[in-house]
Parts: structure tokens; C-alpha cells; sequence
């Protein structure tokens, strides 16, 4: 029951230092997506890397690096906005990589930074990010998704992967 869509190219070519700027929209039509989107490092057994989950409980963003101890980013607890299904939702990502403590990781949902921290998000300083996995990358329930105007640049702005949320 899991679809998901890889892209895996020389093109994708991501190291520590590098930002990532990533931007997708959403349509949950049924069930719940774990895991929607996947950037990993095809080198390394298990392609570790940072993804974005959803979570099946109560569904709202977050960050984890898939890889040891696998740190997890999560929005404020009391300010929590959640995932909704059956309506497009925009979710940007912007990574500054770093195997160390001092990783950026932001994102937005709908135009609202969500999550703003900073901590590890490479596996190892040589680490090359060079897969993206767009979709359905895991679940344990049927789900469908829909995806559309999927944006991933190496240097960017939040104008750049968010054009509609500007005045």
C-alpha cells in the first residue's frame, strides 16, 4: 500500500555547508501519509538523511533526521497547527546541512513558519545528499495523496519557494 516517487539523478548533489530549499503542495484525499517527503544519501545503507513526517496520531509537521538517534524538529506544543486533509496544503523546507549542532532547519506551512531550530541534520560531514523521495515515502494505512509543484533549489529564499505568500 506504500506509492511513493523517487528522483534520483547526479543532479542532486548536497553537502554539508549547502542549503536546500524545498517546496510542495499537498492534498490529502484519504488515509494518512507517516512520511511525504525524503532527502537522503544513497551511499549510506538505509539512504539516512532528513525528512518531513506528518505523523498519524494528530498529524502536523516535523523534521527528523533518519539516521542513529534520529533527532526529531517539532513545531511549538502549544501553537501546534495541524495537517488537514482534503485541502491543498503548501509546505516549504529550507536546511542550512550540517553533521553538528549548528544545521538550520525551518519550515512553513501555508505561508507560517511552523519550525525554526538549529541541530543536526546530515548523517556525517561527508555525507552527500543526492536522493529525494516526493510522496508517500511511508505509511501503514491505505493513503492517497496528491503532490503538485514540487520546487527544490541549492540556494533560494523563502520568496523564491513561496511566491504566493508574498504581499
Amino acid at each position: 500500500i506504500v506509492s511513493k516517487t523517487c528522483v534520483d539523478t547526479l543532479l542532486l548533489h548536497f553537502v554539508e555547508g549547502d542549503e536546500l530549499w524545498f517546496s510542495a503542495w499537498y492534498y490529502v484525499e484519504s488515509g494518512a501519509p507517516t512520511t511525504i517527503a525524503d532527502f537522503e544519501t544513497s551511499a549510506m545503507k538505509w539512504g539516512p538523511g532528513p525528512r518531513i513526517l506528518l505523523g498519524s496520531d494528530q498529524p502536523q509537521v516535523r523534521v527528523e533526521l533518519k539516521h542513529a538517534n534520529k533527532p526529531v524538529y517539532r513545531q511549538d506544543r502549544d501553537s501546534a497547527v495541524p495537517f488537514p486533509s482534503q485541502q491543498w496544503v503548501h509546505i516549504a523546507l529550507h536546511l542550512t546541512l550540517s553533521a553538528g549542532n549548528d544545521g538550520v532547519i525551518e519550515v512553513w506551512q501555508d505561508c507560517e513558519k511552523i519550525i525554526e531550530a538549529e541541530g543536526r541534520n546530515l548523517p556525517k560531514s561527508s555525507a552527500i545528499l543526492d536522493r529525494m523521495q516526493v510522496g508517500i515515502t511511508a505509511t501503514n494505512q491505505e493513503t492517497v495523496l496528491f503532490v503538485d509543484d514540487v520546487l527544490l533549489f541549492k540556494e533560494g529564499s523563502p520568496e523564491l519557494i513561496m511566491p504566493h505568500c508574498s504581499p
